[in-house]
């Protein structure tokens, strides 16, 4: 039933959100009814946080490293 898929997925959310992850506007309706933009955002947003965030090169870290390169683009 919907309800027993609603009340999973926010188990699943409560769990991430547990581990520092912010969710901004998604919930398990979103989800559950598939939302395909809302659930890529939010596995990007897991993604960033368990395996790009953590990595560093030389002492910087590889979002900081991204957002200078792309300044630096920009300005060229």
């Amino acid at each position: 039933m919907r309800v027993h898929k609603i009340n999973n997925v926010n188990k699943a959310l409560d769990f991430v959100a547990g581990k520092g992850v912010k969710l901004v506007s998604i919930g398990a309706e979103e989800i559950v009814d598939g939302n395909a933009k809302m659930t890529l955002g939010m596995i990007w947003t897991i993604i960033l946080r368990f395996a790009i965030q953590d990595i560093s090169v030389e002492g910087t870290t590889v979002l900081f490293y991204l957002h200078k390169h792309v300044q630096l683009t920009k300005c060229q």
